[in-house]
Formats: C-alpha cells, sequence, structure tokens
C-alpha cells in the first residue's frame, strides 16, 4: 500500500507538473488565438462618412474571421507532444488535474455607430475540425456594449478545459497544423445597438458574404479603402447594385447618405463624391484606367472592382514640376512622377484634360514609360496648347524651334511661345527671350530679349537668372555691369542650377564683378562638377593643374578632366591629351594623348587640331606623316589660331607636307601676326615678326606688328 501510495503521489506531482506546463505556455503567449487582418482604411480620407480613424476595422470580415495562431515553432510543436503525452500516460487525472487552454479575442468598433456583442462558444479548430469549445469567461454579463469610434478594441477571454478525448485530439492534430478559431462558426453574435437583434448577425452577414472574396477598392489621392467581396452567392452572379448596397449597409455613413450612390441606374458618386471638371472616377482594368460606367443591374466584376478618383488638383502640380524643367532634369521629374502615370495621365489626355494630355506628350518626347517618338508628343502637345494651357504651348514651340516631330519652323515657335510667355510661363519667356538674342525667326534684338530674361527672371526662373547674367555680363541688351550680373548668377547657382554655378565660379576665378578669389571659385566649379557638368569638370581640372584655390594636384586634374572629357567636352579632352603626353597625373603615352587629341579635333577644337598636327608632325604616337600634321594645322588656321597658322606658314616655306610655296607661306605668316596680336600671343607674334622681317620687312602688318610688339616687350 505504501508503495502504491508512493506512486500514485509520483503521478500527481507530475501530472500536475504538465498541468502548470501547459497553462505555463498558455499564460506566455506561446499558446494563444488572437484577431489578425482587420479589413482597414489606412488612410482614410472620406471624413464625410464620420471615418476619422486611420484604421476601420469591419467586424465579421473575411480575414477576420480566419484568426488563427499568431506563432508555430518548434517549441509549440513540442507542446503539442506534452499533451498527447499528458492525454495517454495520466488520462485518468485529467478530469481532477483540469488542464486547459485560454486565448483572447479582441473586437474593434472604429465604425460610427454602438454595436452590442453577445458572447457565447468559440470553437477551436484544427485541421478543419472543432476539437474544443471554448467558453468566454463574461458569458453571464449579458450584452457588451462595443462603443463607437473605439479603435483600442473591447478583448474577450475564452477558456477551453481539456479531457482525455479532445486532449488527445488535439494533440494529434497539433503536430499537423496549429489550431485556428473561426468567428462565423461561433455563437459569438455581434448586432447594431438598438436594433431587433433578429437575422443574421454582423459577422454571419459579412462570412456569408465574403466566402470567396475579391478586392473592392476605392483609392483618392487621400488615401485607399479595400473591402473584400463576393461576386457570387450560392452558383448565383450578384449584381453590383445589390452587392455595392450590402456594403453600404455594413459600414454605415454619417448623415445616412449612402457610400456608393446610385443615380438612374448608374452609380454616380462614390464617397459623396461625383464628377465634374476637376475630378472624374475611373475604374482601373488591367493597370489602365477607363471612363466608370457602371450599372446597377451589371453583374459584379469576377476580378474585382478598383475605383478610382483622378483630381485635376494632382494633374495641375505635375504639370508645373515637369513644364518648369529642362533636359535631363525634365526626364528627372517625369520619372520621379511616372509611377502611375501612363494609366493617369492617359486616362486624364482621354477625357479631355490639358494637364493629362501635356503629360503624355512628354513621355512621349522624353520616352519614359513609352516608346520615344516626337511625332506623337507633338500631337498631345498640340491637343493641350489648343485648350491654352501655357507649360504644352511652350513645348510645342521648341518641338517646331528644334524641328522635332514636326518640319522646323521659327515662325510657328514664335506664335506658341508668345502665347505661353504671355500667359506668365516663364520657361515660354526665357525661349523667347533666347530666340530674340540669337535672331532665330525674328531680327536679332537683345533689349527684347532683355526684356522676356527680366520678367522670367523676377519670378525666380534659374536659367532666365542664367541668361540675364550673361547679358549683363557682355552688355547685351543691357548696360554691361558685372557686379548685376553676379547678383543673377548667384541667384541662380543658389537654387543649384550646375551651368549658373560653374559660370558664377568664372567669375571668381577672373575677378569680375567681385573680388579675384581663387577658393570661392573652385567651391562653386566643384558644386557644378558634382551634378556631372562637363564644364565645370573642366574648370576644377585646370584648378586642380595650376594650383588655383587648392593645392596642386595633377593627378587629380587628371581625374576631373577625364569626367569631362568623357561626356565629349571638346576642351577636356584636349587638355587630357596634353597630361598624358607630358605625363602630367598620369603615366607619359603618346597613343593616348593622340585619342584624345583627335576626340576633340573631330569636334572641330582648333587646339585640338594643332596638337594632333603637332604629333602627326613629329611621329609621337602615331606613324609620322607631315601630309596629315599639314592637314590638321589648316583646319586649325583657318579658324584663326595663330600657332596653327605660324605652323602652316613654316611648313609652306619649307614644302613639309605641302609643295614649298614662299607667297602662301607669307600670307600664312600675315595671318598668324594679326591672329596673335588679338589673342595676345607675344610668342607667336615674336615669330611671325622674324620671317615677315626677312620676306616683307615693308609691308603694313610687318610694321604695325613692331610696334605691337615693342609695347609688349616686357611680356
Amino acid at each position: 500500500r505504501e508503495r502504491t501510495e508512493e506512486r500514485e503521489e509520483g503521478f500527481t506531482e507530475r501530472a500536475t507538473r504538465a498541468s502548470e506546463q501547459v497553462d505555463k505556455i498558455a499564460r506566455s503567449g506561446k499558446l494563444q488565438f488572437g484577431a489578425e487582418g482587420r479589413s482597414e482604411l489606412t488612410p482614410n480620407p472620406l471624413k464625410l462618412f464620420g471615418l476619422t480613424q486611420s484604421k476601420i476595422a469591419l467586424l465579421g470580415s473575411y480575414d477576420f474571421a480566419r484568426t488563427h495562431w499568431k506563432e508555430w515553432t518548434s517549441r509549440d510543436r513540442q507542446t503539442a507532444e506534452d499533451l498527447y503525452r499528458m492525454a495517454t500516460t495520466y488520462r485518468e487525472s485529467l478530469t481532477r488535474m483540469r488542464p486547459h487552454v485560454s486565448f483572447a479575442v479582441t473586437f474593434f468598433n472604429s465604425s460610427n455607430r454602438a454595436l452590442v456583442l453577445k458572447p457565447g462558444p468559440i470553437a477551436v479548430w484544427v485541421e478543419g475540425r472543432p476539437l474544443l469549445e471554448a467558453v468566454c469567461t463574461r458569458a453571464g454579463e449579458g450584452l457588451i456594449e462595443l462603443p463607437a469610434l473605439r479603435p483600442e478594441g473591447v478583448t474577450l477571454h475564452f477558456r477551453a478545459d481539456l479531457t482525455a478525448d479532445n486532449t488527445l485530439g488535439l494533440a494529434s492534430f497539433m503536430r499537423q497544423a496549429p489550431p485556428s478559431v473561426r468567428l462565423e462558426k461561433s455563437f459569438v453574435t455581434v448586432y447594431p445597438k438598438g436594433s431587433s437583434m433578429e437575422g443574421p448577425d454582423l459577422i454571419s452577414r459579412t462570412s456569408l458574404m465574403l466566402q470567396r472574396t475579391v478586392p473592392l477598392g476605392v483609392e483618392t489621392p487621400g488615401g485607399r479603402v479595400e473591402w473584400r467581396v463576393a461576386p457570387r452567392a450560392g452558383g448565383r452572379a450578384i449584381s453590383c447594385g445589390e452587392l455595392l448596397g450590402q456594403v453600404n449597409g455594413l459600414i454605415g455613413t454619417a448623415g445616412g447618405e449612402e457610400f456608393f450612390r446610385f443615380v438612374g441606374g448608374r452609380l454616380s458618386a462614390v464617397a459623396g463624391r461625383a464628377g465634374d471638371e476637376q475630378s472624374r472616377w475611373a475604374v482601373r482594368v488591367d493597370g489602365a484606367l477607363r471612363k466608370m460606367d457602371i450599372r446597377q443591374g451589371d453583374p459584379f466584376p469576377e476580378e474585382g472592382l478598383e475605383l478610382v478618383l483622378v483630381e485635376r488638383a494632382r494633374l495641375r502640380a505635375d504639370c508645373e514640376a515637369v513644364g518648369a524643367a529642362v533636359g535631363t532634369v525634365a526626364e528627372d521629374a517625369l520619372k520621379a512622377r511616372v509611377g502611375d502615370g501612363l494609366a493617369l495621365w492617359g486616362f486624364a489626355a482621354e477625357v479631355g484634360w490639358p494637364e493629362g494630355q501635356f503629360l503624355l506628350g512628354a513621355m512621349y518626347d522624353y520616352g519614359v514609360g513609352v516608346r520615344q517618338d516626337d511625332a506623337e508628343a507633338v500631337k498631345w502637345y498640340r491637343k493641350a496648347a489648343e485648350q491654352g494651357l501655357a507649360e504644352a504651348q511652350n513645348y510645342l514651340g521648341l518641338m517646331y524651334a528644334n524641328g522635332e516631330g514636326v518640319r522646323r519652323d521659327y515662325a510657328e515657335a514664335l506664335k506658341w511661345l508668345r502665347r505661353a510667355a504671355e500667359q506668365g510661363c516663364a520657361p515660354a519667356q526665357t525661349n523667347l527671350g533666347a530666340m530674340y538674342a540669337n535672331g532665330e525667326g525674328v531680327r536679332q534684338d537683345y533689349a527684347e530679349a532683355a526684356k522676356w530674361l527680366r520678367r522670367a527672371a523676377g519670378q525666380g526662373y534659374a536659367p532666365a537668372q542664367t541668361l540675364l547674367g550673361w547679358m549683363y555680363d557682355h552688355g547685351e541688351g543691357v548696360w554691361e555691369d558685372d557686379a548685376e550680373a553676379v547678383k543673377w548668377l548667384r541667384r541662380a547657382a543658389e537654387q543649384g542650377l550646375a551651368e549658373a554655378q560653374n559660370y558664377l565660379g568664372l567669375m571668381y576665378d577672373l575677378g569680375k564683378g567681385v573680388p579675384e578669389d581663387d577658393a570661392e571659385a573652385v567651391k562653386w566649379y566643384r558644386r557644378a562638377a558634382e551634378q556631372g557638368f562637363a564644364a565645370a569638370q573642366y574648370n576644377l581640372g585646370l584648378m586642380y593643374h595650376d594650383g588655383k584655390g587648392v593645392r596642386k594636384d595633377h593627378a587629380g586634374a587628371a581625374r576631373w578632366l577625364r569626367r569631362a572629357a568623357e561626356q565629349g567636352h571638346a576642351p577636356a579632352q584636349n587638355s587630357l591629351g596634353w597630361m598624358y603626353a607630358n605625363g602630367k597625373g598620369v603615366p607619359e603615352d603618346d597613343a593616348e594623348a593622340v585619342k584624345w587629341y583627335r576626340r576633340a579635333a573631330e569636334q572641330g577644337y582648333a587646339k585640338a587640331q594643332y596638337n594632333l598636327g603637332v604629333m602627326y608632325y613629329n611621329g609621337k604616337g602615331v606613324r609620322q606623316d607631315h601630309a596629315e600634321a599639314a592637314k590638321w594645322f589648316r583646319k586649325a588656321a583657318e579658324q584663326g589660331y595663330a600657332p596653327a597658322q605660324y605652323n602652316l606658314g613654316w611648313m609652306y616655306e619649307r614644302g613639309k607636307g605641302v609643295p614649298e610655296d614662299d607667297a602662301e607661306a607669307a600670307k600664312w605668316y600675315r595671318r598668324a601676326a594679326v591672329s596673335s596680336m588679338e589673342q595676345g600671343n607675344v610668342q607667336v607674334a615674336r615669330r611671325c615678326y622674324d620671317r615677315l622681317e626677312q620676306a616683307a620687312p615693308y609691308d603694313p602688318v610687318t610694321r604695325r606688328l613692331g610696334e605691337w610688339l615693342r609695347e609688349h616687350a616686357g611680356e
């Protein structure tokens, strides 16, 4: 008997420990059930209906009804093994020890009407089978109120006692899958407060409606709401009117107005918004937006329904951002906004809004989101321009000016640019001013150019401020005034316009309008260079080469020159070639020098043509070829480059690569003499004087050159 009592005590102790372990696991949250996956409005712009919270939970929705065990880990699997062992080994003592499973379900009511909840048992399901029945600990309280607009929720606790049979079943099935609770299969009911509480409750109604669901979404610029809805019930297709009416009944609205409102058998308003000239409802179909045309009796689409509110205010903002930009900046602005742009802007263009037509044209213009097509861009620009949209008129004018998508026609370009400029469009005012400054389609008129540029610059438009700065710098159309030039350049530079930053750096470099300041020049060159502006990269490279404003660094100079050269900047290509020819900052490499000289020379850059001629004359980096050298010297000489003119004269004098011809030699020496005086090249001027003094001592050019050299004797 003592041994028997001892065994029973051991049995009881072990069974108690097992019960405590299960209870501990439940309390620790490892064995728990929770309400997850609520249908939400996040965020919700539809305040008309009292839906003011950031999250609106619809009680009994499909996802809510499928709440499931939150965590399922290897430790939880061990829990199943413990349960199984407890059910088989300590079967006789389970009733006395009363092990149990407990969980909580939180009910959220963020709608604008009060609800009441009647607690009832909830079954615990595993693998599609109800194995336990859990009872609410507050079941005796009767109805529990769920106040309106209470996003924190009301939590109810449930407990299911374990018997030998249900523990064994629970443990067996938990080895395969986690348990879950199904509210639509429970005896928990929710009704609107004050109702008769007859018929299907909110949980049942929603669950029945949403057994096989598709999305019903409503999207506005302020946010999005989505429900899961069933397009069929009992094999019968549900009409749009019936289904949207059910949703109206589920959510309720402030003032009793229906969320989805039909007029004359057609859906006319959603969330209190009907289509007008400032907004239109669209239906999203396969990524595209189509006009909303939903009849009450139409079957609800099997794939779901997505309604999108398109507002012109957003299109207006997109127009201003894209229309104010130029070149790659405009392309970047398009890319930043395109996202849903093809669908959104395409829809707006289809309904005839000029903003959508312009933006769609810009997509074709820059090839963003669609294949680049200038003719298609012109078509959409014209549609918008004819409705008076200034941004479109400006872009259409540019297309005519550049001959893109249409035959070049400066008169037509001026017509459209002027229409946009007179509306106060700063980019159009700038482009019109540039046409007057360049004399394109009109008589060149710097004063008229300055007038339009000043209007645009006064609006803070950086490209206009830069051009106006140039006009003050050169005294074109305005009094020459370096300080005024710097003022406008600084305004544009501080907006981040790379061209203005480079120009302002040059003004500091040369001491024009400001005290000469190499460090300040380097600062502005660097800002523009870091944006990839090739001219600034070239200028910054020269500052590093000369040690102006920075420590002299030939390797640093070569790096910046290379960045500019790889963008096709001819002066940088020539300078990089010189760095290779002289081994400055890079290994000396005549072949590499020739490569960069040639790239710049083929762009018509005179200094590079001269340097390439020198390489051919000396046979450095290429096979020696005097005829080829003479060819490149001639190209540079015809552009007025004094060293090339002198060399070409010298080659005619000695018959190198060209027939010997003293008259031709003298002609080029004279040209070199005049060019050297104009360019201030004392070295070439002295060489020319030496040649001309022998060949034509009484030539007026020779005498004038001698006088000029005496004036510059110390240089």
